[in-house]
């Protein structure tokens, strides 16, 4: 009798369990994270798990930065300028208008550029010489330029993990590819509901103005509705995305996403704010 009401037991919990299980909706936000990302920088492979922003006076809170060796982010002195790191060198391709990472040639160096010289010393401090690396390991390695994207450098490195892999590192001027440019301003676009808020409706008066034009990672935009911005929070390339504004109001461009979540997709789109209300961040 004690081991039949034991198996009665057993077999309403598991009846229980069943039915919980089946019933249990999954969140939204869970939802989401199962959805592809393509990351654009590689900086958590380069030099440990992103964690949290680094704030000081020479790596804003604009930049991601990773767990480096004393918690220092690794930055560079190049022609007079500071440079810091996002990551190695990525190789993307484009199918069905969704970008990807193709994985078996991520260690590249663009094209245009040459080499101009070899990590000159390695400091913990500020770099305040040329070619000198600001970083808490030992490195080596030749550092690449180009005169037509001088806001991104490439360095051939040899550290940590690394055998010659392209390390690339890049000025505060490129805004960490978050830009748009119209009539002559720059607007932060990321899709991150903290940056850009996403509206299911355009306010009244918008229209549209144009579609945007993908112009390259190490570029900053000039023309109008140009972006140094490849993709957006879905992977899909935002080249040709259709961008509304407001005609008596030049502090936010408007740039259609069409949106998915637990209950289905509708069409949407992400607030852009002027840069400069992000500069003291």
């Amino acid at each position: 009798m004690k081991k039949l009401i034991a198996s009665v037991l057993i077999l309403v919990c598991v009846l229980v369990l069943v039915g919980c299980d089946n019933n249990t909706e999954i969140a939204p936000e869970s939802r989401e994270n199962n959805r592809e990302v393509i990351m654009e920088s590689d900086i958590g492979e380069c030099c440990g798990p992103i964690l949290d922003y680094e704030n000081n006076e020479i790596s804003s809170a604009r930049g991601w930065f990773g767990d480096f060796p004393n918690g220092l982010r690794p930055m560079m002195m190049v022609n007079g300028k500071l440079y810091r790191c996002t990551g190695k060198s990525l190789k993307l391709s484009i199918q069905d208008s969704k970008v990807y990472l193709t994985g078996a040639a991520r260690n590249i160096l663009p094209d245009g550029y040459t080499a101009i010289g070899e990590i000159s010393g390695i400091t913990e401090e500020v770099p305040s010489k040329e070619l000198q690396l600001r970083a808490a390991f030992e490195a080596s390695g030749t550092v690449f330029t180009n005169e037509q994207t001088p806001e991104a450098i490439y360095v051939q490195m040899t550290a940590l993990s690394y055998t010659d892999d392209y390390i690339r590192f890049v000025s505060d001027d490129l805004h960490d590819n978050e830009c748009i440019s119209y009539h002559g301003k720059l607007y932060r676009f990321l899709p991150d509901y903290d940056i850009c808020e996403l509206i299911k409706e355009l306010p009244e008066n918008c229209v549209q103005i144009g579609t945007l034009k993908y112009i390259g990672d190490d570029t900053i935009p000039r023309n109008d509705l140009e972006t140094n911005r490849i993709s957006d929070s879905y992977s899909y390339l935002i080249d040709g995305r259709e961008v509304y504004a407001d005609p008596n109001d030049d502090c936010l461009l408007y740039v259609y996403e069409h949106h998915y979540w637990a209950e289905g997709d509708y069409p949407a789109w992400r607030v852009c704010k002027l840069w400069s209300e992000f500069e003291n961040d």
